[in-house]
Order: C-alpha cells, then structure tokens, then sequence
C-alpha cells in the first residue's frame, strides 16, 4: 500500500542519513511534509549513492499513486547491485579459501601441523 511505502522511505532516509526526512513536530510535520521536498544535497554530502537518492525520493512521493509498489521497491537498482556486490566478495572469500585448501592439501601434514602449532594463540 503507498503508506507502507511511504514509511518505508521515511525509515529508509532515517537508516541512511541518521535523520528524519521532514524535522518539526505535532501539525508543524503535516505542513514541513506538505510543503518541503526531500533534501536531496543531504544525500551528496555523505555520499550516499545516486541509486539510494532515487529509491528514497520514489518512496517518499507526495503523489500517493506515482510511490513505488513492494515489487518493485526489492527488485530497485539500489537493492540488487548492493546483493550482486555480496555475491563477489562471498565468491572472492570463497576462492581464497579453496586457493589455501589446494596449497595445503600439497604441503606435506607435518608441515601443515607445524605450521599450525606455530600459529596458534598462546
């Protein structure tokens, strides 16, 4: 639903930027939330991607019809580039591990052993 959605941008700007999209209380929000954009300078200042922006600004649409659905919200650039980089470091740690798996698989187990107990934490 485009509340939910549009909470998800409020806790979402809230996460990146460690503030809320809109700063005032009580009826002074329902206007700042009326009448003030996002800060979008905010996100530059911290270096906060242009994918994170966007995603952000979509889900924070006073026009409840044009806010993003939950569909496209996890299917978002932002989302997926972040688990397509997850996936390269989960496969280089992987690599490495296999890469010293096959060099110690060569080296004869006494060595490994001592290798090992040398090591070790006292």
């Amino acid at each position: 639903h485009a509340s939910d959605m549009w909470a998800c941008g409020v806790m979402l700007h809230e996460l990146l930027l460690g503030v809320a999209p809109f700063q005032a209380e009580g009826v002074a929000l329902g206007v700042a939330i009326l009448s003030q954009s996002v800060d979008v300078a905010a996100f530059d200042r911290v270096g906060i991607s242009e994918d994170a922006q966007e995603l952000v600004v979509h889900l924070l649409d006073k026009r409840r019809s044009e806010r993003p659905q939950a569909q496209f919200v996890v299917r978002h650039r932002w989302f997926t580039l972040r688990a397509h980089k997850q996936r390269e470091r989960e496969d280089a740690v992987r690599g490495q591990r296999e890469l010293k798996a096959e060099v110690i698989s060569t080296v004869p187990a006494e060595r490994v052993q001592a290798a090992q107990a040398l090591l070790a934490p006292d």
